[in-house]
C-alpha cells in the first residue's frame, strides 16, 4: 500500500531537510504498520483479533502525524528537537508530545465568533481537524479537489462519495469518523473490553474498522494535495492516482 504512503506523507524524499526526514521516518513507519496487515492490505498470512486494533490505531496515529507536519511543520520540527535533545527522557512525560486531543482534533469547543478581534493568536486552535484549519486550510482544499475532480472521469467509490458532500459538511464529517475510528481502535489497544474478543470485534467489525482507517487517512491525504499551504506535496495528477488505486484494494477478502 505505497499509495497510502504517497497520499500522506507526500514528497518525503530523505535528504531534503529535517521536515524531510520527518515524513521520511513517518512514511517508512506508515509501510511496517501496514505490512503487518493480512493480505491484500499487507504482506500478513494472518493476524489475531488482538492485534488488529494497535494496527489501526498505528496506523491512525502515525498518518495523522504526518499530515499535521505538513500543515504545521513547527509543531512536528520542534517536538523533534526536544526528542534529540541530550536531556530528553523516554520514560518521563513528554509535554511538547502529540496528542489526539489538542493536535488532531480540538480540545475545546469553538468560540461563538471565531473571528472575533477579542482573540489573540494563541487561543486560536491549530489541531489538524479543528474549525480554524477548516476554515482556512480544509475548506479551500475540498473546493479545489472537487473543481479538478469534476474535470476527469472516476471509478474509485471514496472519489465518488466526496464529490457529493456539501463543502460546509465535509470537515464535520471526516472529524466525526476519525474520533470513531480513533475511539473504537483505542478500546482493543488499552484492553478496556474485559468480554471475549468476538463479542466485540468479529470478523466484519475488523474489516470495517480497518477500512474505516485507510479511507480516512487515505481522503484526508489526497485533500490536503490540493491545499496552497501544505508542504511537500506531489504534483495533483498523481495524488489521484493513488487515490484511485487505494481503493481497488479489496479489503472484503482479508482473511481475519
Amino acid at each position: 500500500m505505497l499509495q497510502l504512503r504517497a497520499l500522506v506523507c507526500g514528497n518525503n524524499t530523505a535528504g531534503h531537510g529535517p521536515l524531510g526526514d520527518v515524513l521520511s521516518h513517518l512514511g517508512q513507519n506508515l509501510d511496517s504498520v501496514i505490512s503487518e496487515f493480512p493480505l491484500p492490505i499487507g504482506n500478513s498470512q494472518g493476524l489475531s483479533s488482538l492485534f488488529v486494533p494497535f494496527l489501526v490505531r498505528s496506523a491512525i496515529d502515525v498518518a495523522m502525524t504526518a499530515l499535521l507536519a505538513r500543515v504545521d511543520p513547527f509543531r512536528v520540527l520542534a517536538l523533534r528537537s526536544v526528542q534529540a535533545g541530550t536531556d530528553y527522557d523516554s520514560a518521563a512525560k513528554n509535554e511538547s508530545a502529540i496528542r489526539w486531543y489538542g493536535d488532531i482534533i480540538s480540545a475545546d469547543p469553538p468560540p461563538q465568533n471565531p473571528w472575533s478581534t477579542m482573540h489573540r493568536p494563541e487561543k486560536m486552535t491549530r489541531a489538524l481537524l479543528g474549525d480554524y484549519q477548516a476554515a482556512v486550510l480544509w475548506q479551500p482544499a475540498f473546493n479545489a479537489a472537487i473543481d479538478y475532480l469534476s474535470t476527469r472521469t472516476f471509478h474509485g467509490p471514496w472519489t465518488r462519495e466526496i464529490r457529493t458532500i456539501d463543502p460546509d459538511s465535509f470537515l464535520p464529517r471526516y472529524k466525526r469518523i476519525a474520533i470513531q475510528t480513533f475511539s473504537r481502535a483505542s478500546k482493543g489497544v488499552h484492553h478496556e473490553f474485559v468480554i471475549p474478543p468476538k463479542s466485540y470485534y468479529t470478523k466484519a467489525d475488523l474489516t470495517a474498522l480497518t477500512g474505516d482507517a485507510i479511507k480516512l487517512c487515505g481522503c484526508l491525504g489526497m485533500l490536503l494535495s490540493f491545499s496552497e499551504h501544505a508542504k511537500r506535496g506531489l504534483p495533483v495528477d498523481q495524488v489521484v492516482d493513488a487515490f484511485e488505486a487505494l481503493q481497488t484494494v479489496d479489503i472484503g477478502e482479508v482473511k481475519w
